[in-house]
């Protein structure tokens, strides 16, 4: 089931968005919109994603992760943006990513002080970034 949604609003309280800045896309590597919450100061990439069920993870491989120093770099310059512009100013800031694959973005996250964690779908993905990148990820659907 994947169901294409557009992200209109903040997935975390539902309140509307203000452009910020353009990021790498993912899959691409074109500009992405990046947003962040005008309520709680959420931040996410304003794209189409897909609402999967556990069925869509059964029997997948790790193979279709990006490379570690992709992720690293991708990350790396929306945390440096995001200083930048005085936007993270707090220490034991909370940094979560919602399908966070083997965990790259969390071993990024944590490098610039937050405190990681990451929830993935698929559970070889979530085992690898626990087991051998000593980060916090919970194998499961976000909704």
């Amino acid at each position: 089931m994947n169901v294409e949604l557009k992200l209109n609003n903040c997935r975390v309280c539902d309140s509307s968005l203000s452009h910020s800045t353009y990021i790498r896309g993912e899959e691409t590597g074109n500009k992405t919109e990046f947003h962040k919450c005008n309520s709680c100061g959420s931040y996410f990439s304003k794209m189409e994603f897909n609402q999967q069920t556990e069925n869509d993870f059964y029997g997948s491989s790790t193979d279709v992760y990006m490379n570690q120093n992709y992720v690293q770099n991708r990350v790396g310059d929306i945390l440096s943006h995001s200083f930048k512009n005085g936007w993270l100013l707090e220490k034991d800031i909370d940094f979560l990513d919602i399908g966070c694959g083997l965990g790259w973005s969390l071993v990024t996250s944590k490098s610039y002080g937050f405190n990681a964690y990451g929830i993935e779908p698929m559970e070889a993905a979530a085992e690898y970034a626990n087991k051998n990148l000593n980060v916090n990820v919970t194998n499961s659907l976000f909704s």
